[in-house]
């Protein structure tokens, strides 16, 4: 009988010790993995095209923003339209950079907000969906920008403009119309939160659920019919 006792008491020990382990190891992984995910946002590349970005950033550093300026920030959307031509007022600078993400915009806002523009006409979010960040992440970055500019150029009159559509069959599924959708919901609720204008364009460029062909090239990017659409709903609050 106490050898038995002795037998169980030592099993008992040994799966004890087993489950301790198990449960220190999980611990273990579940930390790196949380290390990993910051170090994946904070350290290593958080937008498309990194040389790129890189290269308009240092060109940005050295270009001056004035109370005067009227600032178009973004992505690729911002980068590939001649905004100066389609709106004759001076000045209005193009700081678009192809690939960026709310995250990159985040590290070069301060090169826009010290100069205390006049206006700030912004376009961001898609390249986020195709990095893969969550729109919790969007979200709380998108948010982060709004009140950065609210805080340090309180003055600057801020215009958002919604997530376009993608058309996938010459996209690809890097971006699902899904995901635009819900952002721009989301999008609309910062919008009202900070008392901002957002002028909602999304569906004017849909057909069959997609980004109209007519209007893309790529399935991502505007061509000139696709960008007269958002220049039409932007004038009125660029003439002034």
């Amino acid at each position: 009988m106490k050898k038995r006792l002795r037998i169980s008491f030592v099993i008992n020990i040994l799966l004890m010790a087993v489950l301790i382990t198990v449960i220190v190891q999980t611990n273990s992984l579940a930390v790196m993995k949380t290390k990993m995910d910051k170090k994946s946002i904070n350290e290593e590349s958080v937008v498309l095209r990194q040389a790129h970005y890189d290269q308009r950033q240092t060109l940005f550093e050295r270009l001056s923003v004035t109370r005067e300026s009227t600032v178009m920030l973004g992505d690729s959307m911002i980068l590939y339209n001649e905004w100066a031509e389609e709106f004759p007022i001076a000045p209005i600078l193009n700081r678009g950079i192809g690939g960026d993400t709310t995250f990159g915009l985040l590290k070069r806002l301060d090169t826009i907000t010290s100069g205390k523009p006049k206006r700030i006409v912004l376009m961001i979010g898609v390249n986020d969906i195709s990095k893969g960040f969550t729109e919790e992440q969007t979200l709380k970055n998108y948010d982060k920008i709004l009140s950065t500019i609210e805080e340090k150029s309180p003055s600057t009159k801020i215009i958002m403009t919604s997530v376009l559509p993608v058309n996938n069959e010459l996209y690809g599924y890097r971006v699902h119309n899904s995901q635009v959708v819900s952002l721009n919901t989301g999008l609309k609720k910062l919008a009202s939160k900070h008392k901002i204008l957002m002028i909602d364009i999304h569906d004017k460029f849909l057909k069959d659920d997609h980004m109209d062909s007519q209007y893309t090239s790529d399935g991502l990017h505007l061509n000139g019919k696709g960008y007269a659409i958002w220049i039409n709903a932007l004038r009125p609050y660029m003439d002034n």
